[in-house]
């Protein structure tokens, strides 16, 4: 691994040396927020969330407590030559509190980030549209569906007005996040391969298609070594994926607009499992490795999103399914998310919420879901949208990836629940935004003989102020 870090530390270093670049941004990241005659812009978030899980009848309740700060600083600048320049870093101060009626789980941690800093052109020689970027970037599509995470890569890329497409090469240099509300860490020891490109093949509708090949070789996570409670054990991944989106937009008769999209994905590979036993209140053990072959798992993503010719009234609907057998089959077609997902985009406001809902936060494995949102705009600083879910496995298993407030089903039965999401999102200035979620959540009949009490509920708060 470090020979490969060394060589992507070259690449970046021989890219240093091009020349001329065009405005745009890849990945559609957008920079409008920040002004260009100010190229410092200051930030700070807040995040506090407050969660009640279902109450297993033999470990009680899980409950959450989790409150963050974020103080940051964004700068880009047009460098000479045409080269472009953004860094984004910040630090982190966060409180996390996990326990259930036996256990308590108790963090304090502060830590410092590098979002983002590199350096890109995207035109090398004279007219010919292609570019290269170096250094840590925001991958993220529109749904978060593929990526959403930060890399450390070299990357090609091919620009036009109707056709762009990119690959990368890397992985985490230095991952300093030592503990984060995300599961999407620890990416010191994992290698990227990820392409993608984006053809408009007609006037706002597009046809989208990527890879992603991610390899961990976690050296720490071998039979007998010792880590403390507060360390996830992440399983080694050897897999590729290989999908597909066509979306779009139709302007209708009345002025008003309908999106769409249409997701697919399939995977092959493997998978190294890690299990644990605890040693004592602060440490744990692995105790046993089992290595899984997965293959044909595939996903599905397709919805439609309407909204008046006003924008004052919205109405969404989605459907996706994550392919899945047995958990205990040493051979497997279930359906694994890429780890550099997370599922949050835009579904009718215009801010990002967790398009697999808040509480439960699944990831599409053997998993099926529907979802149904309505959203009422009252004026330009409010929007408030209600979205339904209802989840169940696609065979019967006793493991399901999902949020710490939900608990193993019985292996018998597939209905996992039903969850409401109610979301307000304020934007009172263009330098400040709120969003508050408030979830509720009933299990279903897969929790059967397993629960006291069906009943989950969540709140989270978000604050961000921009200077």
């Amino acid at each position: 691994m470090k020979i490969k870090k060394i060589k992507i530390g070259f690449f970046c270093f021989l890219t240093s040396f091009s020349s001329l670049a065009e405005d745009t941004i890849p990945f559609n990241i957008d920079y409008s927020s920040l002004e260009s005659t100010n190229p410092l812009q200051f930030y700070a978030n807040v995040r506090a969330l407050y969660g009640e899980g279902i109450e297993s009848n033999r470990e009680g309740r899980t409950r959450e407590d989790f409150e963050q700060l974020k103080l940051g600083l964004r700068y880009q600048r047009n460098l000479p030559y045409n080269w472009f320049f953004k860094g984004n870093i910040r630090g982190v101060f966060l409180h996390r509190e996990d326990r259930n009626d036996f256990t308590k789980n108790e963090t304090w941690n502060a830590h410092f980030e590098a979002r983002e800093f590199f350096v890109e052109n995207k035109q090398l020689i004279n007219d010919l549209p292609l570019g290269v970027l170096a250094g840590r970037k925001q991958f993220r599509d529109d749904r978060g569906w593929w990526y959403d995470n930060q890399l450390d890569v070299a990357q090609l890329q091919f620009n036009s007005s109707l056709f762009n497409a990119d690959v990368s090469y890397g992985g985490r240099l230095i991952d300093e996040r030592v503990i984060s509300e995300s599961q999407n860490i620890g990416f010191e020891d994992s290698e990227f391969i990820i392409a993608h490109l984006d053809y408009q093949f007609y006037y706002q509708h597009h046809f989208q298609a990527y890879t992603i090949y991610q390899k961990d070789d976690f050296s720490n996570n071998r039979k007998g070594n010792v880590f403390d409670n507060n360390s996830s054990v992440d399983s080694e991944l050897d897999l590729l994926w290989i999908g597909f989106r066509f979306n779009g937009l139709f302007s209708l008769a009345d002025k008003s607009k309908l999106n769409y999209w249409v997701d697919f994905a399939t995977v092959n590979g493997s998978e190294r499992e890690f299990t644990t036993f605890d040693l004592s209140s602060n440490q744990q053990v692995i105790n046993d490795t089992r290595n899984i072959n997965v293959s044909y798992g595939y996903g599905i993503d397709l919805g439609t999103t309407w909204k008046s010719a006003n924008e004052n009234w919205g109405l969404a609907a989605n459907y996706a399914i994550g392919s899945g057998d047995s958990s205990d089959s040493n051979r497997q077609s279930s359906y694994r998310q890429p780890s550099i997902a997370n599922n949050k985009g835009k579904i009718l406001g215009n801010q990002r919420v967790r398009l697999y809902g808040e509480l439960l936060r699944p990831e599409l494995s053997n998993l099926q879901l529907v979802n149904v949102t309505a959203g009422h705009r009252f004026n330009e600083y409010f929007w408030l949208q209600a979205s339904y879910f209802h989840y169940w496995q696609v065979q019967a298993d006793k493991q399901i990836d999902a949020s710490i407030l939900t608990i193993s089903p019985n292996g018998k039965n597939k209905e996992i629940g039903n969850e409401v999401d109610l979301t307000l999102m304020t934007s009172w200035t263009k330098n400040f935004n709120a969003q508050l979620t408030l979830s509720g959540f009933h299990a279903g009949d897969a929790y059967d003989q397993k629960v006291d009490s069906k009943y989950a509920y969540k709140g989270v708060l978000e604050l961000q102020y921009y200077w």
